[in-house]
C-alpha cells in the first residue's frame, strides 16, 4: 500500500488496517501522517514501513520499530 502520494493523504483512520493480517509493506511518500488509534494493530509481523530518508515526524529511530511494524528508509 502506497500512501501519501496524493496532497490530501493527511491521516489514516482509526482501526484503519485493524488485523488486516495480508498487509505486507506500507510506503509513505512525504512526512508521517495523522494516524488514528489502533489503525495498524495486529498486522501481519512481516509488515514493513518505508518512508524517505528527509521525513519527519515519525517519532522513533529509523530503522527500528514504528506502531508495532519495522520501518526503514526507502532506497534512493
Amino acid at each position: 500500500m502506497r500512501v501519501g502520494d496524493r496532497p490530501q493523504a493527511l491521516s489514516i483512520g482509526e482501526e484503519a488496517f485493524k488485523c488486516c493480517d495480508s498487509l505486507t509493506s506500507v510506503v509513505f511518500s512525504g512526512n508521517a501522517p495523522y494516524i488514528g488509534n489502533c489503525a495498524f494493530e495486529s498486522v501481519s509481523d512481516d509488515c514493513i514501513v518505508r518512508v524517505p530518508r528527509n521525513s519527519t515526524g515519525w517519532g522513533v529511530e529509523i530503522p527500528g520499530k514504528w506502531k508495532g511494524m519495522w520501518i526503514e528508509y526507502q532506497d534512493p
